[in-house]
């Protein structure tokens, strides 16, 4: 139930302060990369949206909820194929055992990463945005995982 909860918190957590603003929040949406498809946990979009459309077709940053299994798919294939795409500026990799992200952001020409410990802000600039990691967490009791 921890990437139910934590999907549910990010939902909660970014789309209630996108309102009012051109960029939105989704879950279940695909995004064309170069080696296919990928259906990442969130992405956020700014401008236009066709409301039919289940392709992001500019997405600015992406959530991926990681866990054992999809860990290293999540850290490595996923990351480059994000990176290669001009349009996304952010991709945020969340734990589900503990309290914890690694984001990578792009630095010009390069992704840079960052981990993001549980008493810390995620930060996304780009969407003028930040609120407590913690946030994604609450109801969740980590300690009995």
């Amino acid at each position: 139930m921890a990437h139910a909860t934590i999907l549910t918190n990010l939902a909660t957590a970014v789309g209630e302060r996108l309102r009012g603003t051109q960029c939105r929040s989704f879950s279940n949406v695909r995004i064309e990369t170069g080696c296919g498809r990928r259906y990442p946990d969130g992405v956020i979009t700014c401008g236009q949206i066709i409301n039919l459309d289940t392709t992001a077709a500019n997405p600015v940053i992406v959530f991926e909820i990681t866990s054992r299994i999809t860990g290293s798919e999540d850290r490595i294939t996923k990351s480059l194929e994000y990176a290669a795409i001009p349009s996304i500026r952010r991709f945020v990799l969340i734990d589900q055992e503990v309290i914890g992200a690694v984001m990578f952001a792009r630095n010009g020409g390069e992704w840079r990463g960052q981990v993001i410990a549980d008493n810390d802000t995620l930060s996304l600039p780009e969407i003028s945005l930040a609120f407590p990691l913690s946030d994604l967490y609450v109801g969740l009791n980590l300690s009995e995982s």
